[in-house]
């Protein structure tokens, strides 16, 4: 027998159609928007985003206090609440011993400054730290004696830097005007008919040729032999070993003389003797000339 197809219409059927109705369609077009919604939720946030929440979660928990900070606002609120009220028995009895508000507290006809003494009592300091009474303050006190020697450390190294740079640049200018000066004084000299003299620029020393070297090398062997030799160039209570290094190198009594005292010596000679002035670039007929059309001996006087 040929089993029939069941009615679409039947009971069981038309249950059947029910459950399905229950399930969920995947295919469906709701399905798929609800899933994109959900994927939308669970994207990750941009930087701004996170940025944007981090703030308001910090400015949340911020909106709540500590009980120390709690602590901290109360005992200040209480030290600041002035207990000198007209209903006040103690500020009563006070007043009627002259008091007034806003006056110290003591004599006020010992002498002393009413500037000088307390207004409002001496404020509470809460520490927190493990350091004994007075420990802090001296601290501080060491920390700020510290940095003011380090400052005025500070200060004296650029006060020398600023004098050893203007000392670098009066040395260079003097060491120009010693150079015009020593050749002012030469060609007033030979004009004069000296030959030679110490304060002139001297010449550069050649050195002698290397056959001379050797045998002066020998000549100088042999004589250190004698004890004679050291005696006779003993003058003055110089040495033969550091004169006879100072003729070999050629080194004058005025070479070995200070800038600024071979400037000092070289300018007189041109001033007393030929009336020479450098900073003028002119040479006057006398002493008398020269105090009369010459500013003064000195660079000051001739910037005015």
């Amino acid at each position: 027998m040929k089993r029939g197809h069941p009615d679409s219409k039947s009971p069981v059927h038309a249950e059947a159609s029910l459950d399905n109705e229950d399930e969920d369609d995947y295919m469906s077009m709701a399905f798929l928007e609800q899933e994109s919604s959900t994927a939308k939720s669970k994207k990750a946030m941009t930087y701004s985003e996170k940025r944007r929440r981090d703030m308001e979660l910090s400015r949340q928990r911020g909106s709540s206090k500590s009980v120390r900070e709690k602590e901290a606002e109360a005992r200040e609120a209480g030290l600041k609440t002035t207990v000198l009220t007209d209903d006040n028995k103690g500020l009563a009895m006070l007043q009627k011993m002259g008091f007034k508000k806003g006056m110290a507290l003591g004599k006020h006809d010992d002498g002393t400054n009413q500037k000088t003494k307390l207004l409002e009592p001496i404020s509470v300091t809460m520490k927190s730290g493990h350091g004994g009474l007075g420990i802090d303050s001296h601290q501080r006190e060491l920390d700020r004696a510290r940095e003011a020697e380090l400052n005025n450390a500070v200060k004296l190294t650029e006060d020398e830097y600023r004098i050893a740079a203007a000392k670098r640049v009066n040395d260079r200018q003097v060491e120009g005007e010693l150079v015009r000066a020593r050749k002012a004084l030469q060609q007033l000299d030979e004009s004069a008919g000296v030959s030679q003299s110490d304060m002139w620029i001297s010449e550069p020393k050649q050195r002698p040729p290397k056959d001379e070297l050797d045998l002066m090398n020998v000549r100088q062997q042999v004589f250190k032999n004698y004890e004679a030799y050291y005696a006779e160039l003993a003058v003055d209570g110089e040495s033969g070993d550091e004169r006879e290094e100072n003729e070999e190198d050629g080194e004058t009594a005025f070479d070995r003389m200070e800038l600024h005292d071979k400037f000092a010596l070289v300018h007189h000679q041109l001033r007393s003797v030929y009336f020479y002035c450098i900073w003028c670039g002119d040479r006057y007929k006398d002493s008398k000339e020269m105090e009369e059309l010459c500013p003064g001996p000195t660079r000051e006087d001739h910037d005015e």
